[in-house]
């Protein structure tokens, strides 16, 4: 695999107050889900230049794998995929080109960058995925790299929140947008009470949530 994982533990382990990340004692939960937006841009990147390399490598297969007296690229079939797979390739590289524009204004972007993750992550596996196909019985041999690649892209989608964690709070992000009825707040003002995805969440949650929205 191109990307290693593992786990570290600190059991009742004291260390020095000038050692505190973050400088300020009480912070650790902000300052740990502030870092959630790059970390999820960062998969985000490392997606599609998975999926691109995928795609490029299945691209210089096909113009060279000939069948029926012609390259492959040359049958209907193939150009279908590689259109597909060039499509989503770009719909994700700009979700990520946005959320790392945000992060790097200094504005809140959890909201893209868990969209960034999510859609780049997914499109990654399906890239990688068909570029196996494209490559038949060579995909799945060490003699080409589109198999490393579809042994790396799971990682992604489970790395930095799991993209059903993602979906769930994409889907909470975007319902207050819409007019609640008029006998649970009024129209345009959105209610706690008239969302039940909001069910499970704190207080804090919530009023931090629906500070966000615009007037």
């Amino acid at each position: 695999k191109g990307i290693e994982t593992c786990e570290v533990s600190f059991e009742d382990y004291r260390v020095p107050a000038g050692n505190l990340l973050g400088g300020q004692e009480g912070q650790g939960f902000f300052q740990v889900m502030s870092g959630l937006e790059v970390g999820r841009i960062n998969i985000a990147v490392r997606a599609v230049g998975v999926a691109t390399a995928a795609f490029e490598q299945a691209i210089r297969y096909a113009q060279q794998r000939e069948t029926f007296g012609k390259p492959i690229a040359e049958h209907q079939a193939i150009q279908l995929k590689l259109a597909d797979m060039a499509t989503k390739i770009e719909a994700a590289r700009l979700l990520t080109y946005q959320a790392a524009a945000k992060k790097d204004r200094g504005e809140r972007c959890d909201v893209e960058a868990g969209m960034a993750k999510l859609f780049a992550s997914e499109t990654c596996l399906e890239v990688a995925t068909e570029a196996m196909r494209i490559l038949g019985g060579y995909g799945y041999t060490a003699e080409f790299p589109v198999e490393r690649y579809f042994r790396d892209a799971p990682m992604m989608i489970i790395g930095e929140g799991t993209n059903d964690t993602r979906s769930r709070a994409r889907w909470n992000s975007c319902l207050p947008v819409v007019t609640p009825p008029r006998e649970s707040g009024g129209a345009g003002k959105p209610c706690k009470a008239w969302i039940p995805a909001f069910a499970g969440m704190t207080d804090w949650a919530l009023d931090t949530f629906f500070s966000r929205l615009p007037v």
